[in-house]
């Protein structure tokens, strides 16, 4: 039991490792529905999800040490502690998300009237001279070239 224990916990803890590198390299992330993982946000989420497997080998390691008792199995430390990584990283995830979602409105430019900003769009005009321009004269056609063709295979 302690062995599927141990490997459910290893997978779930590769999963972590995964998803803390891809936050970490990943920068700002920004979802189809709209809603953004911001780069702060996201790295600290990721140093909590990287933390998990050292934090684990140094809280196993000082846990032999206090209780010598070889009977307590090492899960009853590293399933709360996995627990309490993917909790705190998908907290801080949830909020960040939360708090990139909410935008105000652009401030309203005192140079610009109200009335101008739901009229049509402006079209531009160039000061362009509306005179055609010169044709340029016609070229003389290139001598034909002497010799044979190298590629005429007729």
């Amino acid at each position: 039991m302690e062995l599927a224990f141990g490997f459910a916990l290893f997978v779930v803890g590769f999963a972590m490792l995964m998803s803390g590198v891809a936050l970490l390299i990943g920068g700002e992330i920004t979802f189809r529905s709209g809603k953004k993982i911001t780069k702060p946000v996201g790295r600290k989420a990721a140093i909590v999800l990287l933390s998990f497997f050292p934090l684990a080998a140094i809280v196993l390691f000082i846990f032999r040490k206090i209780v010598t008792d070889p009977s307590v199995p090492s899960a009853v430390i590293t399933w709360p502690l996995a627990l309490a990584c993917i909790f705190l990283s998908g907290a801080w995830l949830l909020r960040g998300m939360k708090a990139s979602t909410r935008r105000r409105a652009p401030p309203s430019s005192p140079m610009i009237e109200p009335a101008a900003a739901t009229s049509e769009p402006l079209v531009l005009e160039f000061d362009v001279p509306t005179a055609p321009a010169a044709q340029p004269a016609d070229k003389p056609k290139p001598a034909p070239p002497r010799g044979k063709n190298p590629f005429d295979f007729s």
